[in-house]
């Protein structure tokens, strides 16, 4: 401590210092793991006056502190507001010591791990060949999210591993989350991964069987309610040309107005669990006359496909008075991420954890709330969803829980 106040302001002040050259690369070393910027500037800057070439070591050691310790917003703000990229002097050298980063990061750490992707794409936005996964670091970032809001203890890097994919998927399946759910994770993995994996027959259905001698054409003229319709879908196959009954019985579904949403949320599960829409086919759905459209856009989100996932999002920003079984599905399948910018479904979604008992959704709304700097919020939910007495909630200890535990790339602490 003596050696780094004395460095400091010597330095600080233009003065040399007694301190070696081996002692004075310990100390700015040590400076620059503190994560503070301000450290950071002083030694990259005594570093500068010393000719010591340190630069790119001072910045690696900076950023392994910053990733454990600071939300990844914030930290892309600030490597973005010092121009980051512009201080690195051998970038590839640089990309070799990030990848050691990587390794040391364990592959259940999601949130460390999105950080790093941001500091990858800021950096190297175009970069595709690592880890020979041929996937970008913003297309990571994504994945990464959707993974997280699903399965918050799977292991990313098995799972994107061709040998140990299959594996770590299935031991998923044991967890207790529902087929539909794994099903619409599945569709957002990359294709060589999806191919490596293959779901358990024992999670299929027994009317997964073909019906070949079905009339489905009367069946869909004698359709009264989202019942029937439920019944419809779960006699058709995949393995049968019946693309246009799926179609068709979406249609029909998405035109009722229900009173009650939990039939027709199931068939949307179900549906989406064992078929795969065209883009074309979601939005020509949209053209249905008198089409349901908080339904609409719920299959949207549930499908999985990129292309009109926008235009669910900014709905649902926009209409957050939504039926419980809505919210309770958006919370079942980790879609809280790509909603947290509204703050009136953020809590709506706050009130239905409150009367579930999934953990994984208290972490994941709570989560979400720190990264949008609502700690004291995020820390009552959490003293609350695990009745803590209410001599204890106070707002200290819930913006201390918050802080320690709840917020991004904090998950070990």
């Amino acid at each position: 401590l003596r050696k780094y106040a004395l460095l400091y302001s010597k330095c600080s002040k233009g003065l040399d210092s007694n301190l070696s050259s081996e002692e004075m690369k310990k100390e700015l070393i040590r400076m620059a793991g503190t994560g503070q910027l301000k450290n950071l500037e002083k030694a990259l800057e005594i570093c500068n006056r010393q000719s010591l070439d340190l630069n790119d070591i001072l910045l690696l050691e900076f950023l392994k502190h910053c990733l454990h310790t600071m939300s990844s917003r914030n930290l892309e703000e600030i490597i973005t507001t010092m121009e980051f990229d512009s201080l690195i002097q051998n970038k590839e050298q640089f990309y070799n010591n990030l990848i050691n980063v990587y390794e040391d990061v364990p592959g259940t750490n999601h949130n460390v791990l999105i950080a790093y992707y941001i500091v990858l794409n800021y950096i190297y936005p175009n970069n595709s060949l690592q880890h020979g996964d041929n996937m970008t670091p913003n297309q990571h970032i994504k994945l990464l999210k959707r993974v997280h809001s699903t399965l918050p203890d799977i292991d990313y890097k098995l799972l994107l591993n061709p040998e140990t994919a299959y594996e770590t998927f299935s031991n998923a399946q044991q967890t207790g989350c529902s087929s539909h759910v794994l099903s619409r994770l599945l569709k957002n993995l990359p294709e060589k991964i999806q191919h490596c994996i293959k779901f358990s027959r024992s999670t299929s259905s027994a009317s997964d069987v073909c019906q070949d001698n079905i009339d489905f054409d009367q069946l869909m003229q004698n359709i009264e309610s989202p019942a029937d319709i439920d019944k419809i879908v779960k006699l058709l196959s995949q393995s049968h040309n019946v693309n246009d009954v799926w179609v068709n019985a979406l249609k029909r579904l998405l035109a009722f107005q229900p009173f009650e949403y939990r039939i027709s949320i199931s068939v949307l599960k179900y549906t989406c669990s064992k078929h795969n829409f065209s883009q074309k086919e979601l939005e020509d759905f949209s053209s249905i006359p008198n089409v349901n459209r908080t339904l609409l856009f719920l299959l949207y989100l549930l499908s999985g496909e990129s292309a009109v996932e926008a235009a669910a999002i900014s709905y649902f920003q926009t209409n957050h008075e939504l039926p419980d079984s809505v919210l309770d599905t958006i919370l079942e399948y980790g879609l809280v991420e790509q909603l947290f910018e509204c703050e009136e479904i953020m809590n709506n979604l706050t009130c239905r954890v409150l009367v579930g008992n999934s953990g994984k959704n208290c972490r994941i709304v709570c989560e979400q709330l720190v990264s949008a700097r609502r700690n004291l919020l995020a820390g009552s939910l959490h003293l609350t969803y695990n009745s803590v007495p209410a001599a204890l909630k106070t707002n200290v200890a819930a913006i201390e829980i918050s802080e320690s535990y709840l917020g991004r790339n904090t998950k070990d602490k």
